[in-house]
């Protein structure tokens, strides 16, 4: 009987751990949350807290390491804890070389419509089509007013 607390209790462990690192279906292991933390998001380990995102360091990483950068926005897009709005604008750099997958990846895991406004309002920004993505004029002016639709 013991051992099987056991188990169930170690089992418990790795299921929270992996909740509360975002890890959750989608394939990103421990050691790859962290080091998108580390290399692509400012995350704050000490506070525990998402510092917003320095643009232009992740622009030059993208230009000057892309096969590398490829792989740390892929990952760092997986990492379903991390801001939304950061996450779509990792997305964008994909959305411009022509890959719409990591934009999809982005707009599935909106689970509500702050979320929704917010990833609506960085595609704008960032002039990605809603079109490219099956969004409808009407949807778009539920969630963004101010946004263009393209």
């Amino acid at each position: 009987m013991k051992f099987n607390i056991w188990y169930l209790a170690i089992f418990f462990i790795c299921a929270l751990n992996q909740n509360i690192l975002g890890q959750v279906d989608n394939n990103l292991s421990e050691e790859d949350s962290l080091l998108v933390l580390r290399k692509v998001y400012m995350y704050d380990f000490e506070n525990n807290i998402f510092e917003d995102i320095d643009e232009m360091y992740l622009e030059k990483i993208w230009i000057s390491k892309n096969i590398k950068a490829k792989d740390y926005f892929e990952k760092a897009i997986r990492l379903t804890t991390a801001p939304i709005h950061e996450r779509m604008i990792l997305a964008s750099y994909f959305y411009h070389d022509k890959k719409l997958e990591p934009v999809r990846k982005v707009l599935e895991t909106c689970r509500n419509a702050n979320d929704t406004t917010t990833v609506y309002n960085i595609m704008n920004s960032y002039r990605i089509k809603f079109s490219d993505f099956e969004i409808s004029q009407k949807q778009l002016d539920k969630y963004c007013k101010k946004c263009k639709y393209n």
